[in-house]
């Protein structure tokens, strides 16, 4: 895989990359710290400062890549270094798509120099828009020491071509030993029909047999592999409660597809995953 590892400089950002090597890499996966420089907009100030800021700029910059470049070098992993000035979203983007890139990890939230916001406008056009995947690491989850306690993971799969998709990237990552998995589907239950009235019992039971399909697939690569189809009025919330319930550390989700009853799995809901769920976010393209 060749993974795009942004940052800043600033402490999430640090952060998150320290809780990105925690996830062992293969020998073949190429690693590319990469972070972009402000670009002072001309015509404000006079010709001497815009150079003294810009150069300023582009020395802080250079002192995150290598504040990157040293957590990965005392975790054993090789990394490139990329430097490039301009938004720093649409500088991101271009670079993956040129490059053909698998992954972008980002933290959620940052800062660079002129104080404009590297993640929270950044991040969700990152993932909004990336041409590959993205894990959008959470802060409080990229706060922790790094514990012996194991990965926990969990795919919100419906079936679609996106979150089979997702299921083969969950199987492509060296997860470290004893990483638990859980497979989730969720049927969207309708508003006028109570709560404890079961919607569709032949539908729970098809999903149950997909998961379990899954389930055999992902085996060879987890400690522990569960399933579990839950009823909600809002899918994005029912995801959001059950990573919270359960300790997940990692919540993945397709790109795009359809839930059970045709509503659009990864659009509104993916949004909605990415801003409230307690954890990291992984999403597949």
């Amino acid at each position: 895989m060749k993974i795009i590892i942004t940052t800043d400089g600033s402490t999430n950002a640090e952060a998150a990359i320290r809780w990105f090597t925690r996830l062992p890499c293969r020998h073949d996966d190429e690693l590319v710290v990469f972070t972009v420089a402000g670009q002072v907009p001309e015509g404000i100030l006079s010709a001497d400062r815009f150079e003294e800021i810009s150069k300023l700029e582009i020395v802080t910059a250079e002192k995150s890549i290598d504040s990157a470049m040293a957590i990965l070098n005392q975790a054993g992993r090789k990394a490139s270094r990329v430097l490039r000035t301009g938004h720093t979203a649409d500088e991101i983007l271009r670079y993956a798509q040129s490059t053909a890139a698998d992954l972008i990890v980002i933290g959620a939230k940052g800062h660079s120099m002129l104080s404009r916001m590297f993640l929270g406008s950044v991040s969700e056009t990152v993932a909004t828009h990336a041409p590959c995947s993205v894990l959008v690491v959470r802060e409080p989850e990229a706060s922790e020491e790094l514990d012996a306690r194991p990965l926990r993971l969990t795919l919100a799969y419906d079936g679609s071509k996106a979150s089979q998709s997702a299921m083969r990237d969950m199987i492509r990552v060296d997860w470290p030993n004893g990483t638990e998995a859980h497979l989730i589907s969720v049927i969207q239950h309708p508003k006028l029909l109570a709560a404890d009235i079961p919607y569709d019992s032949k539908l729970t039971h098809s999903l149950y047999q997909q998961l379990d399909e899954m389930k055999a697939s992902l085996k060879p690569h987890f400690a522990e592999v569960s399933t579990k189809v839950l009823e909600a009025v809002h899918v994005g919330e029912s995801i959001v409660n059950f990573v919270a319930e359960t300790n997940t550390n990692i919540v993945v989700v397709g790109e795009t597809g359809k839930s059970a009853i045709d509503r659009f799995f990864i659009g509104s809901i993916s949004r909605f995953v990415l801003h409230h769920a307690s954890c990291s976010v992984w999403i597949s393209r």
